[in-house]
């Protein structure tokens, strides 16, 4: 797996002159899965507009969020914001691992089997879902 490079561009002029594309919420989620490691770089090539162009990757606000230069081999995705934050038990840092992390978290267990329990997750929980099962626990 590609990890992104984090670079800082030479400058933000050569950056907002590159094409643009706003993603949606689900080009956001999957933005942050690589920039956070889960997913390859290359994964983000299902956003791409012209072939080979150097895009800037922009929020709803137009805010700009990476630079991805498809140009490069492997492609090079360059983080043009600090990651995401918010409040809330879906924001609690240990619920947040980047994949370097879990691997090794997952490496150092004390398990000689090498079994670990996981949960699957194929439906994100709403926040109603999250706010219940916080009050079941309490």
């Amino acid at each position: 797996m590609t990890e992104p490079k984090a670079t800082r561009p030479t400058s933000l002029d050569a950056v907002f002159d590159h094409p643009r594309v706003v993603l949606d919420d689900d080009g956001l989620d999957l933005l942050e899965l690589v920039i956070e490691g889960w997913l390859p770089v290359t994964t983000l090539d299902r956003l791409t507009r012209p072939e080979g162009a150097t895009l800037l990757l922009t929020d709803a606000e137009n805010s700009p969020l990476a630079e991805l230069d498809q140009s490069a081999d492997p492609m090079v995705l360059t983080v043009l914001r600090p990651a995401w934050r918010g409040a809330g038990p879906h924001w609690e840092p240990a619920s947040r691992l980047a994949a370097a992390d879990l691997a090794t978290l997952l490496a150092s267990s004390d398990d000689a089997s090498g079994k670990v329990a996981a949960y699957v997750v194929d439906d994100a929980p709403t926040r109603a879902d999250v706010t219940a099962a916080l009050d079941d626990a309490a």
